[in-house]
């Protein structure tokens, strides 16, 4: 859209608000849904033509989008400030906690090594799957192997995330936990565990033996719901 036409003097279907609010979101493209998140564009632009900046900007793509800092958004793209990056920001944190509110904690129940990479992907794929530097996580199991608690220990570099397998055991005994999964994300998508994944595995693993707490898996999260390695499947412990 070369020529600014303000949106108050389009035909009402053409208005992004109102064709949600007579037809439904799912009419509205990309681009008209994150138009009506800004509210408005700038001088000369619409909200709509804003839109199509930011868009067109990551590919049309809603999970690169994601992954942009609010810094990186405001010297990249003209038009876009704090506040608008904010509801851009707010907007896509909304459609992640959604998905994991689609099935509740307590429903779980770990009886197989596919009821892990469930539960990993449903609670922690929308955060992990696209983050720039490695994430290391712990998911905390009772003696019916029903998760009862998840935590980030360390955010790392691009290539590696140091964690201290001390700390897992206190977090455990903390929680009382029975069981512990190790999580963790390669920015890369690359989902091959590295020697230094395997070096820290058997060293949590000893520690955890020691206080007869059970380590049931350690899951690299790739960058889609097929993708990802089980140490367990490849018997790395």
């Amino acid at each position: 859209m070369s020529k600014h036409i303000a949106i108050k003097y389009r035909p009402t279907d053409e208005r992004p608000r109102e064709k949600l609010l007579l037809k439904g979101s799912s009419e509205c493209s990309l681009q008209e849904l994150l138009a009506i998140l800004m509210t408005s564009g700038y001088k000369n632009t619409s909200a709509l033509q804003l839109a199509d900046q930011v868009l067109g900007h990551c590919e049309y793509s809603i999970r690169q989008l994601a992954q942009y800092s609010a810094h990186e958004l405001q010297k990249d793209i003209k038009g876009l400030g704090p506040a608008k990056i904010a509801q851009i920001m707010a907007g896509i944190e909304l459609g992640k906690r959604f998905l994991k509110e689609e099935k509740k904690v307590e429903e779980y129940q770990f009886q197989s090594p596919m009821d892990i990479i469930d539960y990993v992907y449903h609670f922690l794929g929308p955060e992990y799957q696209d983050q720039k530097k490695e994430s290391f996580c712990i998911i905390l199991v009772n003696n019916r192997n029903r998760p009862i608690h998840r935590e980030r220990l360390s955010i790392g570099t691009v290539d590696t995330c140091l964690v201290d397998p001390q700390e897992v055991v206190r977090i455990a005994l903390r929680h009382n936990a029975t069981g512990v999964v190790l999580v963790h994300n390669h920015p890369s998508g690359e989902t091959n565990p590295s020697p230094e994944d395997i070096q820290i595995t058997k060293r949590i693993l000893e520690c955890l033996e020691s206080l007869s707490i059970r380590l049931l898996d350690h899951i690299i999260i790739g960058r889609s719901r097929d993708c990802y390695a089980s140490f367990l499947d490849q018997r790395l412990f």
